[in-house]
């Protein structure tokens, strides 16, 4: 692979490392995938257009776009992965992000922050990438840009949620609430229309319809075999209960003489509520002494532990020492 611009490596080393970086931030942060997703395709976006290099422009789209023709040689198979980073122009990144944003934090909603980059992801390396890459062979085509996977999205939203009401782009005019599956069939519908007539938008340059169209079709398939599994979102408390389920608080009950405390011991037994789970434990450990040296105790993380000796329990063995 030859650069035209020495500069363009570490351009795109800083991109790869925006791309890895913001989802490992957001799974820390606990940010939904949509908004690390904009957030990420901003950046990368000013990374590689601040400079106004046009090599580098071209070093970036020739390196991380999906040239079809990988498909035949093997070669930077990654394309289809990393094109969905990589967009054209301001206005190219700017509907795709707004269109993101405002229709995927709601299918999130509905189906979790690891089903939706199942979908983003698949949908765009399987339909905007591999299928609309083998639909435009023996043709030389660079294809970069969301749009594959955000029809996707779309796709996978309309069968799965299709009576759901949010906002949407109908042919370029915002609409705050519109039913799934009519904004997804009014979508398939212009895109064929502009795929038949060759029709390319101003400021848009050479626009892949073929890509949105496999996109939104893969994303069908994706949202099938999601409504097959029964996915949807956790509620909200889930990950909190299965912690909290999975503890054993024999050693608490050892340490509840008092009767008051007693009663707060089984109370946290027979508590389902995992917000409420919670509170009671923080409220039974502050109650309770430490059995060597009567100090008072303090719960952290899911270990008990005395604050005036070494005495400490750990809930997830369930052994004191």
């Amino acid at each position: 692979m030859v650069l035209l611009n020495p500069a363009s490596a570490y351009v795109i080393a800083a991109i790869l490392c925006v791309i890895v970086g913001t989802y490992i931030i957001a799974i820390w942060r606990k940010m939904s995938f949509t908004a690390a997703t904009v957030i990420a395709n901003i950046v990368i976006f000013i990374i590689y257009m601040a400079p106004m290099n046009d090599d580098i422009f071209r070093d970036v789209v020739t390196t991380l776009g999906f040239n079809n023709s990988s498909l035949q040689t093997g070669e930077q198979l990654w394309g289809m992965f990393t094109h969905m980073y990589i967009h054209a122009s301001f206005l190219h990144v700017f509907f795709n992000m707004f269109i993101l944003f405002i229709m995927g934090i709601h299918f999130e909603d509905r189906v979790g922050f690891k089903w939706m980059a199942i979908v983003y992801w698949g949908t765009g390396v399987l339909g905007g990438g591999l299928v609309a890459g083998f639909l435009t062979l023996p043709d030389i085509v660079i294809g970069i840009g969301a749009s594959g996977a955000i029809s996707g999205v779309l796709g996978a939203f309309a069968i799965m949620y299709p009576r759901d009401r949010v906002p949407m782009v109908i042919i370029f005019i915002i609409l705050p609430r519109v039913q799934v599956a009519l904004g997804a069939l009014v979508f398939i519908l212009f895109q064929t229309f502009l795929l038949l007539f060759a029709v390319q938008l101003p400021g848009m340059g050479n626009v892949n319809y073929l890509a949105h169209l496999t996109g939104a079709r893969v994303g069908v398939a994706f949202g099938y075999i999601m409504m097959k599994k029964g996915v949807e979102a956790p509620k909200p408390g889930a990950k909190l209960g299965r912690k909290l389920d999975n503890l054993d608080y024999s050693p608490l009950g050892e340490l509840a003489y008092h009767p008051a405390n007693k009663e707060r011991y089984e109370a946290l037994l027979k508590e389902d509520i995992p917000e409420v789970k919670e509170v009671l434990l923080e409220d039974l450990v502050s109650r309770l002494r430490c059995p060597d040296c009567s100090s008072i105790l303090t719960l952290k993380g899911t270990t008990v532990r005395c604050e005036g000796c070494a005495w400490k329990a750990d809930l997830r063995k369930g052994r004191a020492g």
